[in-house]
């Protein structure tokens, strides 16, 4: 890493490193990225002389031999840059030096004084393409401005790992993580919380505040946040400002269900990206720093209009009108309600959300987009000698997540795949061992191979007796043999303990458990019985095909025709493959 012969730049970057700030944490991963690549001489400057060495990551340790305030780091013959990423941003170049200013912005428009500093910058690297729409919009020279994204971690910020207890009875957690502020939407989130649930909802926000001390102080909830856990009937909150290791953070993240940021400015969000690393879906408001990884495959977006602030804000110029954005409040309440009725979609969107942040969205991605910009700039080969040192490796739940992707989407064969992997390598957690050995099983029936089938469901017991996910695969494979008594046993045992079908189960919703009882009940000759679970499972969801097809044929079965032939065309739109499946003779 020393040798002096591979350092084809010099690095200085300057900006805040030992701070619990995301400036701070983008500064040490692209340090630590950057140092043991050994492909450049990095300098780190902290930005301020009264940083605390803080060890909140052990990322730092390595990094004091580039902190000059600690070693006396030289540089070697080559072409100095230099990269300036704090708050706010200083206008004085670097002398002798390729002058590179890292920034992010939340509103519509730059204060102009920034866009004076920007375009005497070299250039200007910012973390997503609403930061970059934003600079060109606002004057910046558009070659200049270049998307660095943040990144994660994925050996700390994954779905596996320690799961702390949080001081709460309640099951269902939603997690904010940043400053309490106006800009980042808080009280909107706190305004939609309080309307759509009451205290006896089994529900919990959990609010990790960010900054009280530093960037934000003086300007976050505390006292808000107290008045509404005053409130009579008000749902529960647990509130903490404490500053947290990466590895604290994660855990926080998993105790959590799904991590919402309403959002009125946001450049890029990285507690969202996080959050999705650790298994959870987001709510975020769309149009904004979040646009370039959040979608309705990882979460919910929500809705948002402009709002002007006016060209004078905080007695800054802007070079025009400046706005931000403002959330839907109302649908944020339904979707905060439709997240705690449906859990499991929860848990598969957060899958999803894991497999997108830990593959595309890592800090050695980061890096490599870093060194490839330079390259660019000065004609070297830094990206390409990195590229060993900053690959990144598919573990276990980078395998598990890509397995659930192709299962999704049809890929049987690519699944089985995965899952086989997942399985030699011995260490998927129990509760994604459990829908994995369920899939396997799953997929043993389409094969009708039926010994298998059970094979995995009785190892799918081993780790965990009576899950609801395994029970529903065992009521599958009763059904496949026509074994129906035996089949709405196991599917009335799921109901029957519904409770921990909310809590654990990745597959199982209500309304399929009311279709399956139905055909058991119609199989043994219960036509009546099964239309009214069939309507229940329509009012719980009015778009299940499945549904609609057993009422057709539960109407079919009593001699009206005329409500059969409307259920039927309902189930053929919704699933087309239905068409033809079902005759119906008008004359009876």
């Amino acid at each position: 890493m020393d040798d002096r012969t591979m350092h084809q730049l010099n690095v200085v970057w300057e900006g805040p490193l030992y701070l619990a700030s995301s400036l701070a944490t983008i500064n040490r991963e692209h340090g630590w990225n950057l140092l043991r690549s050994g492909v450049i001489r990095l300098v780190m400057i902290p930005s301020s002389a009264s940083e605390v060495g803080q060890m909140l990551s052990p990322k730092l340790e390595p990094l004091r031999q580039a902190d000059v305030r600690i070693a006396e780091p030289e540089l070697v013959p080559a072409p100095v840059v230099w990269v300036r990423h704090q708050w706010p941003p200083a206008g004085e170049r670097p002398r002798g030096a390729t002058w590179i200013i890292m920034q992010p912005w939340e509103m519509s428009l730059l204060p102009q004084e920034f866009v004076d500093i920007f375009n005497s910058a070299d250039e200007v690297w910012t973390p997503s393409t609403f930061c970059r729409r934003v600079f060109i919009d606002s004057g910046v020279h558009a070659e200049k401005v270049q998307v660095i994204p943040n990144g994660v971690d994925p050996s700390i910020f994954t779905p596996a790992g320690e799961i702390p207890e949080l001081p709460t009875t309640k099951q269902f957690k939603f997690l904010y993580v940043g400053g309490t502020t106006y800009r980042k939407g808080f009280d909107l989130l706190l305004e939609a919380y309080v309307r759509a649930f009451t205290a006896a909802d089994d529900v919990c926000l959990v609010v990790k505040d960010c900054g009280t001390r530093t960037y934000y102080r003086g300007q976050t909830a505390e006292e808000l946040i107290a008045k509404v856990r005053a409130t009579p009937n008000a749902p529960e909150i647990l509130y903490t400002d404490a500053d947290l290791s990466d590895e604290q953070m994660a855990q926080l993240y998993r105790a959590c269900d799904v991590f919402v940021a309403p959002y009125r400015g946001e450049g890029f969000c990285m507690p969202a990206l996080e959050a999705m690393a650790c298994g959870l879906p987001v709510v975020v408001t769309e149009g904004g720093g979040t646009d370039d990884f959040a979608d309705e495959t990882v979460g919910w977006l929500l809705p948002a209009e402009r709002r002007s602030l006016g060209s004078v804000v905080d007695g800054r110029q802007f070079p025009g009108e400046v706005s931000l954005l403002e959330p839907d409040v109302g649908v944020l309440v339904e979707t905060l309600q439709y997240c705690v009725a449906q859990p499991q979609e929860c848990r598969q969107k957060g899958i999803a959300a894991s497999l997108r942040a830990r593959t595309e969205w890592t800090w050695n991605r980061s890096t490599l987009k870093v060194l490839e910009r330079l390259d660019q700039r000065f004609g070297t080969t830094t990206a390409e000698q990195a590229q060993h040192v900053l690959s990144d490796q598919d573990d276990t739940m980078v395998l598990f997540a890509r397995a659930e992707h192709a299962h999704a989407h049809g890929a049987i064969d690519d699944a089985i795949e995965y899952y086989h992997r997942c399985f030699e390598r011995k260490d998927l957690p129990a509760r994604f061992m459990v829908l994995a050995l369920g899939r396997m099983a799953a997929f043993c029936l389409l094969e009708e191979e039926y010994d298998l089938c059970r094979r995995y469901i009785d190892k799918a017991e081993e780790f965990s007796p009576g899950h609801p996910d395994i029970r529903y695969i065992r009521s599958v494979y009763f059904a496949a043999r026509e074994q129906w008594h035996e089949a709405l046993n196991e599917l009335t045992a799921i109901m029957s303990d519904w409770h921990r079908a909310t809590l654990e189960s990745f597959t199982v919703t209500l309304d399929r458990l009311l279709c399956d009882s139905a055909r058991a009940l119609l199989n043994l000759g219960f036509p009546d019985d099964a239309r009214q679970l069939y309507e229940k499972a329509l009012e719980l969801n009015p778009n299940n095909p499945d549904a609609c097809y057993g009422a057709a044929l539960c109407f079919k079965g009593i001699g009206n025709v005329v409500k059969a032939q409307t259920m039927l065309e309902w189930a053929i739109r919704l699933r087309p493959e239905y068409a033809g499946t079902l005759q119906l003779d008008s004359s009876v």
